[in-house]
This record gives structure tokens, C-alpha cells and sequence, in this order.
């Protein structure tokens, strides 16, 4: 596992595989940044797979009595979190970023998700839009892999001829809009306040304003801005909720 190769990442990995769920996940855990490093996308299917409940492959497997257990082992996908995080410089950076989103998109798809695990996908999504909308480059190749286009689409329920047509930026700010929507998310709300916040996300900022009835905050937005005819609108439809709305403007 320590040679850094990519043949030999993925002879371990075929090995890893043919474990047992307990010894599986000792050596993923030991090993995982390593394996992510030299083979990124093979590594994250099987991390999708042990922290995937009731996986097939690590399904009915034996208990300690000797009989044969019917329950489903998997993996906390917290713990494979540092294997595609670099902390060198004293920051923390995102490596594989893809990969890393591919793995946590999966996670909360599969009702596995920790708060931690939301934030994450929030602060990563976050972090490629911004990247995005500041790109002054417009190079965009018109002949990107059409299996993840429709993979992508599916996630954020776009039909995919739509899809097609939304820019990079676009269809970045949608994932994270869909992140802060979604009824079964379990972000933190004030973490996912400071991650807008720090992002200058405004659509994630009006959407938190507006869901923990800081109609205050979002006149101060649009204050901050000049947008008088929003700050008269934000006016007529929250002042009768919150009357210090008006002592604000």
C-alpha cells in the first residue's frame, strides 16, 4: 500500500476488497489518504461502498459466535474525511476535490450523512463556485463526458438538455442552493451562515436571512449594495412579521 504507484494502489485496493468488513476498514483507515493520492477514483468507489448501508458486498457477514449475522457493516464516512485534505502550510486545502464530492454526494444520498459530512459538501460546493464566478476565462469545452452531465443533472433534478445549457458558475451556485434547501439536510445552520458568509455566496446569505427571520440582515444586505427599490421590497414583505424592519431602513 505504501509503494505510490498507481498499479499498486489498485492491486491493494482489489486486495482490500476481498476482506472482511473489520480488517476492510482498519486497512482503508490506515491507508486511505495514501490510496487517494495515487489512485483517486478507484479509492473513492470503495470508500462509497464500505460507508454505503447495507452494501452487498459486506452484507450477512459472520459474527464472533460463528453464526451468520443478517446486518449490514458500514463505515462512518466522517473518518475517510482527512484522506482528501491536505493541512500542509497550516491550511487546510480540499485535494481531489471531484473525487471528494463525488464521495460526500453519494453519502448524503444514501441517508449516512453526519452534520459534519453536510457541512463538508457545503463548504467544498461553496468553495467551486466561488472559484468559478471569479474565473475570467471562458474557455469551457462543449464536449464534456455526457454520463456525468446527466449524473450531475439528476442530483440537482435538472433535465438534462436544460443542464446542458447552464454555465459552470450556474449549474455550482445550484448545487449549493440545493444543499441549503433540502428539507432533509442536516448542516449546521450557523456554520452554513459563516461558510456564505465568508464565500460572499448573497443567494445562500438572502436564503439563511430569510430562513432564521434575520429580515434585518437582509436589508443591511441591500443596503450594503445601493438596491433601493429591493430594500422598499424587502420593506412591504417583512415589516408586517417584524417591525424593526422599518426602524432599519
Amino acid at each position: 500500500v505504501q509503494d505510490d504507484s498507481y498499479e499498486k494502489a489498485c492491486e491493494a485496493l482489489i486486495y482490500i476488497r476481498k476482506l472482511p468488513f473489520l480488517e476492510a476498514e482498519t486497512t482503508l483507515l490506515a491507508h486511505a489518504k495514501d490510496l487517494v493520492s495515487s489512485a483517486p477514483q478507484e479509492t473513492t468507489s470503495l470508500l462509497m461502498e464500505i460507508c454505503t448501508p447495507n452494501s452487498k458486498r459486506w452484507a450477512s457477514c459472520t459474527s464472533e459466535g460463528g453464526s451468520s449475522a443478517n446486518t449490514s457493516f458500514f463505515s462512518n464516512p466522517e473518518t475517510y474525511l482527512p484522506s482528501f485534505v491536505d493541512y500542509s502550510n497550516n491550511e487546510q486545502k480540499f485535494t481531489h476535490s471531484n473525487e471528494l464530492k463525488r464521495f460526500l454526494w453519494h453519502v448524503v444520498n444514501s441517508s449516512n450523512a453526519t452534520v459534519k459530512v453536510w457541512n463538508t459538501l457545503l463548504e467544498l460546493c461553496l468553495h467551486s463556485a466561488m472559484l468559478l464566478a471569479s474565473s475570467t476565462t471562458s474557455n469551457t469545452s462543449t464536449t464534456s463526458n455526457t454520463s456525468k452531465t446527466s449524473k450531475a443533472s439528476k442530483v440537482l433534478g435538472v433535465e438534462d438538455s436544460t443542464f446542458q445549457k447552464i454555465t459552470p458558475s450556474t449549474k455550482a451556485s445550484m448545487e449549493v442552493m440545493k444543499i441549503l434547501k433540502d428539507t432533509k439536510a442536516e448542516y449546521d445552520t450557523d456554520q452554513a451562515l459563516v461558510l456564505v458568509q465568508r464565500h460572499g455566496f448573497s443567494a445562500g446569505q438572502l436564503y439563511l436571512y430569510e430562513k432564521r427571520k434575520m429580515y434585518h440582515m437582509i436589508i443591511q444586505h441591500y443596503m450594503d449594495g445601493n438596491d433601493h427599490r429591493s430594500i422598499l421590497a424587502t420593506g412591504r414583505k417583512y415589516g408586517e412579521r417584524d417591525p424593526n424592519v422599518w426602524r432599519k431602513m
